[in-house]
């Protein structure tokens, strides 16, 4: 090692012939030195993290849906910065294939976003080997930073706007949108998955020059793309009221069936706790249904109770109003049991959950899932759900 650049730090030494450990104790200041220099210039630790998100509403087969990633520097030390980060996506555009065609998920090009600001991408397709060659990170040896994928999945490259990112700064959270293939299989899981990096590691001198990448963990979301959805609302403001038939209020159950799918026997229910009073029904529709068949009516004078309809067909458009109930309920004074909903004698709150679903028959336009499909709802779908 060339030790000229440290000679600046040395102390003077005067000769001194009686001082015959001199020339040891200047070499053990100056491997002191050497030392101190050394640990002043490693190379920063700094941790690349992208966790992606899917949609908060269950997306529909073929429907775009909004997908996030939240990028951070994960290290604790405020001087681990990092260099260039970037975001690599891999998009199940495949989906259930092979056999062909693609059913999967999609990038839509140009949809990356931060702070509605326009990223710079670009898209990959991995070749019949699984193999796709980063555009720009690169290996310790000089080398393109070779990334391994699924035949004919997307990898897409999300380069930040920013030219150093530290542990101290806020996460930065990436909007993008995935375009789901129509040939989708409901409830199948699609995942999608996301890696941090920086391209640049810092070199022992302290300069961010060294193009050798920083790739942090992948992180992954299954996304469950659906055959239709349910929302379930109330016409109680704020979801709250008081006890009595003098207090009636509206559940609506609405569903949105993907575009350009037909769903034949659907049946819509939703079920009533025991502390919630069935009073009629207001409407029920289906588009492009002929027929709405009375399957179970709850009592209207007995709590409780599933209130179910069926429709002959329904042509999705992915409107919410693609299928509509509506009944009036109030809560009373007793629930089912012939307990007091609310005690008289000390008053208080009480819960109730309504719970909606549905089922139907279906049938692919995907070659590979001939015949027909019962299709369910999302049992763990919270929109499906409704607290008073």
């Amino acid at each position: 090692m060339n030790f000229s650049g440290l000679r600046r730090f040395a102390r003077p030494v005067s000769v001194d012939v009686s001082r015959r450990r001199a020339p040891d104790s200047r070499l053990a200041h100056r491997r002191q030195l050497e030392a101190e220099w050394l640990e002043r210039r490693l190379a920063m630790a700094a941790i690349p993290l992208a966790t992606v998100n899917g949609p908060a509403i269950a997306g529909l087969i073929g429907q775009d849906i909004p997908l996030t990633v939240t990028f951070d520097n994960a290290a604790t030390n405020p001087a681990d910065i990092g260099y260039s980060p970037f975001v690599d996506i891999v998009m199940p555009a495949t989906g259930d294939a092979p056999p062909a065609p693609n059913d999967g998920i999609s990038f839509k090009p140009g949809s990356a976003t931060y702070n509605s600001l326009p990223l710079s991408t670009t898209v990959l397709t991995f070749s019949a080997q699984g193999t796709a060659t980063h555009p720009f990170a690169k290996n310790p040896d000089g080398t393109s930073l070779i990334v391994a994928g699924k035949p004919g999945d997307q990898l897409v490259v999300v380069q930040l706007p920013f030219g150093s990112y530290g542990p101290d700064q806020p996460a930065a959270v990436i909007d993008f949108t995935g375009s789901v293939s129509p040939l989708a299989q409901p409830n199948h899981t699609y995942d999608v998955t996301a890696t941090g990096g920086f391209q640049f590691q810092t070199d022992t001198a302290g300069n961010p020059t060294v193009n050798v990448a920083t790739i942090g963990a992948t992180t992954t979301d299954p996304v469950e793309p659906q055959l239709f959805r349910i929302k379930k609302t109330s016409s109680a403001p704020e979801a709250e009221t008081a006890t009595g038939p003098n207090f009636q209020h509206t559940y609506t159950v609405s569903m949105a069936v993907a575009p350009g799918q037909t769903v034949t026997n659907l049946q819509l229910a939703d079920v009533l706790p025991g502390n919630v009073q069935f009073v009629s029904l207001v409407t029920a529709t289906g588009n492009g249904a002929t027929t709405v068949t009375p399957v179970a009516t709850p009592s209207t004078t007995v709590p409780g109770g599933t209130l179910t309809r069926q429709f002959n067909q329904v042509l999705g458009t992915g409107s919410d109003s693609d299928v509509v109930i509506t009944f009036s309920y109030f809560v009373p004074q007793d629930d089912a049991a012939g307990l007091d909903v609310i005690p008289l004698g000390t008053g208080g709150t009480a819960i109730a959950t309504n719970v909606a679903n549905a089922t139907g028959t279906w049938t692919s336009p995907n070659p590979n899932y001939p015949g027909p499909q019962t299709i369910a709802s999302d049992p763990d779908d919270v929109n499906a759900q409704h607290t008073l």
